[in-house]
């Protein structure tokens, strides 16, 4: 299963560099990209990283842009999560997946895509 190194960096206000990064599958990025494709409506979600400073995301384009994804192998994906945990900084993908609306089946049919996010 080919596994995919997800980056983020961001800038809040230009007054704070922010930067995660998280390793999950290719069927787990995909599914997700396939969620979040789905939303019809999809005005200014927001990031939060502190009490009164978010990151904003004017559409689901501008969010997926955000990201770098590179393809690693096992090994360097086991040694991610040797060394960190993950997801490791600040990740608005996790915090996408957790605003994300479920039916109990679509949670039951997804519960491997909320292992690996999280």
């Amino acid at each position: 299963m080919k596994k995919l190194l997800i980056k983020w960096n961001g800038v809040w206000a230009d007054e704070m560099d922010l930067q995660g990064f998280h390793v999950i599958s290719e069927k787990a990025w995909n599914k997700f990209k396939e969620l979040v494709s789905s939303f019809e409506y999809f005005n200014q979600w927001e990031f939060c990283v502190g009490t009164n400073e978010h990151v904003e995301f004017s559409s689901k384009e501008d969010f997926f842009d955000s990201f770098e994804i590179k393809e690693i192998d096992e090994l360097l994906a086991n040694k991610f999560a040797e060394i960190f945990e993950l997801p490791f900084g600040f990740m608005p993908l996790v915090q996408m997946y957790e605003s994300i609306e479920l039916t109990d089946d679509q949670i039951e049919e997804l519960e491997w895509l909320a292992e690996e996010i999280y």
